[in-house]
């Protein structure tokens, strides 16, 4: 069990950055907009970065509450903040790439 929770937990940390690593790829092949234009990127960066901030201080915020009720400590709060905070991110993001690929616009 416990090396389960180390693999889930580093790939919990290292999936913020393979987020916006698919970002930029998502970016690169969907910017084309249907109508032949082509979409801002700086619109795209700013909707990626606020879904996934606000995501990911509501998931390691929740975290905290879920991890501090079952074991009472100091460190209690560590598996909300590199556990359930850089996931939420991470889902965060992939469904903003999902609908703004799919539809050509933020959800």
């Amino acid at each position: 069990m416990e090396a389960l929770y180390a693999i889930l937990s580093f790939a919990a940390l290292l999936s913020p950055l393979i987020a916006l690593v698919a970002a930029i790829f998502i970016y690169l092949k969907y910017q084309g907009a249907p109508d032949g234009n082509r979409r801002s990127a700086i619109l795209f960066s700013l909707g990626v970065l606020l879904v996934g901030l606000v995501a990911g201080w509501v998931g390691a915020v929740i975290g905290v509450q879920i991890f501090c009720s079952m074991y009472t400590g100091a460190q209690c709060g560590f598996g909300g903040v590199f556990f359930t905070g850089p996931a939420s991110f991470s889902l965060a993001v992939a469904a903003y790439l999902y609908f703004w690929a799919k539809h050509g616009k933020a959800p």
